[in-house]
């Protein structure tokens, strides 16, 4: 069974998401988010940087 969130829901979480990691890291001016910074140091998750040879491509796998 698939579960669907509304945009409306998305765009809550995100706001969310965004405004917990502004206070988190408020010693920073953000003006744009650093997705990289995001991810790894706010959502504690690693990136994995991957190239699929055929294709000649750079995929970006994330990891937790």
């Amino acid at each position: 069974m698939s579960i669907y969130m509304s945009r409306a829901e998305l765009e809550e979480i995100s706001e969310g998401l965004i405004t917990a990691y502004a206070n988190k890291f408020s010693n920073r001016v953000i003006q744009s988010i650093d997705i990289e910074h995001f991810i790894t140091e706010f959502l504690m998750l690693r990136i994995e940087y991957k190239t699929l040879k055929t294709l000649g491509i750079l995929v970006q796998i994330y990891l937790y």
